[in-house]
């Protein structure tokens, strides 16, 4: 055997003696070259680039995602418990989902419920409308989730609170709270419909008509509603389009400029049985 073979050899298992274990993972290593048995030259080099070498790359990305992925949802937990904390009217169907109450205690705290919604009643009528929410509210956190008719009667006069001092997105959220403990309960339906409007949402605004004139077909002012909200919508999407074809339009003289053409070049004919276009080119 050569001398230079001896040498390597001699490198390798002093490289060997320098492995150390880091983790109790057999597959996580950490290694220390003899800087000793390098020459001068690249000594400095070496211990540069020395650093932790994990032998499953893939292994160790999956653990950082993991990592990554558990710090976003602890970050998404704080924030939703820091909302909650700043909601006065917050009311979590969880805790009611977990107590376990006989028959003749639910019937209790539904009579105390009962007695908030009477408080909150009177309130309204005051027009004192965030007092009135605390009352609801507090009907909401003490009525056992048996009695759905009645949480949603307790979310739709929630909703009405929020109507009144202009929270039009609480007051959406509020009664489609109450219309998932009571998909018939008109009040709710036809206040969410008003809000949307106002929000200028017409096309969800309709649907809430459609829906009120199902539950209620002898009710010809929902039709109506429809009817005006048909045409407002078209006469919208009408606008929409024309904005958008003299957008496309521009766009199609900036890249016909060059070939020492323009968009009048091309005739768009309409189709009026399907509504759809049809491009002819003129000279």
């Amino acid at each position: 055997m050569s001398s230079r073979e001896e040498n390597s050899d001699s490198e390798f298992y002093d490289a060997c003696d320098n492995i150390e274990k880091v983790s109790d993972d057999e597959d996580f290593i950490s290694i220390k070259p003899n800087y000793s048995s390098l020459n001068s030259e690249t000594n400095q080099d070496v211990k540069n680039d020395s650093k932790f070498i994990p032998l499953h790359e893939e292994l160790n990305e999956k653990m950082k995602i993991e990592n990554d992925d558990d710090e976003d949802k602890d970050e998404e937990k704080l924030n939703l418990e820091a909302n909650q904390d700043d909601d006065p009217f917050y009311v979590d169907e969880n805790l009611l989902k977990n107590e376990q109450l006989t028959n003749e205690q639910k019937e209790e705290r539904l009579k105390e419920a009962q007695e908030h919604k009477t408080i909150g009643n009177d309130l309204f009528k005051q027009e004192k409308y965030l007092e009135a929410l605390e009352s609801y509210t507090k009907s909401l956190r003490v009525c056992p989730l048996d009695f759905a008719k009645e949480r949603s009667i307790f979310y739709s006069n929630r909703s009405a609170c929020f109507f009144k001092i202009k929270d039009n997105e609480r007051c959406v959220a509020e009664c489609t709270k109450s219309l998932e403990f009571d998909a018939s309960f008109v009040k709710p339906l036809l206040r969410r419909a008003e809000c949307y409007q106002l929000m200028d949402k017409l096309d969800e605004c309709l649907e809430d008509y459609k829906k009120l004139a199902e539950l209620e077909p002898k009710t010809n002012s929902y039709k109506m509603r429809i009817l005006e909200l048909d045409a407002r919508i078209k006469e919208r999407n009408e606008k929409m389009k024309e904005e958008m074809m003299s957008k496309l339009k521009d766009l199609g003289n900036l890249v016909l400029k060059p070939f020492g053409l323009s968009t009048e070049n091309f005739q768009f004919v309409q189709d009026q049985n399907t509504g759809s276009y049809s491009v002819n080119f003129k000279k």
